[in-house]
């Protein structure tokens, strides 16, 4: 497989996660599920692929200024994960790393509107054995 293929995959297998996240009914917020839910196709099963990107009708200016912030929040807090971390500095941009830690989703707190991470642990601290060290 090439370097460009395997991008694509990357990328596409990423979108797929997003999509999945944000549609599902355990995870999505009110909003994306609402929107869902007057369409007759269901973004979970259509969306495979970046370029399936171009189903989706262009996200209106309005839905921001007229929608409750609250309609935008996901149910998907509480669970853990693999925290990924994107800086951003006027010299650097960092997208995605990924941390060798996990952490508990917490919803945003006044005054930011961001996400946060709480319960930080190491990636895999319930399983039976965790090495950590530099190689």
């Amino acid at each position: 497989m090439s370097a460009e293929s395997e991008a694509q995959e990357t990328l596409n297998t990423h979108l797929r996660e997003i999509i999945s996240w944000h549609f599902s009914p355990d995870t999505g917020c009110p909003f994306w599920l609402d929107w869902a839910s007057r369409q007759d196709w269901d973004p979970r099963e259509k969306i495979k692929t970046f370029a399936d990107i171009n189903r989706f009708p262009h996200f209106q200016d309005e839905w921001l200024r007229d929608e409750k912030n609250e309609r935008f929040v996901p149910r998907g807090y509480g669970e853990f994960g693999r925290v990924e971390l994107t800086t951003l500095t006027k010299e650097f941009f960092m997208p995605r790393f990924l941390e060798r830690n996990e952490a508990i989703r917490r919803k945003p707190h006044t005054p930011y509107a961001w996400d946060g991470v709480g319960d930080v642990r190491p990636f895999g601290a319930l399983e039976n054995k965790v090495i950590e060290g530099v190689s």
